[in-house]
């Protein structure tokens, strides 16, 4: 129980932060090509 609640709570916090990273520097590649 103890450690599906960690997973559950690491899941929340890891694949956010995965995503906004992604958008980061998809964003910073991206933004150089726009101008």
């Amino acid at each position: 129980m103890v450690s599906t609640y960690l997973f559950t709570h690491l899941q929340w916090i890891v694949i956010p932060n995965l995503l906004r990273i992604w958008i980061m520097y998809s964003c910073y590649f991206e933004y150089p090509k726009i101008i």
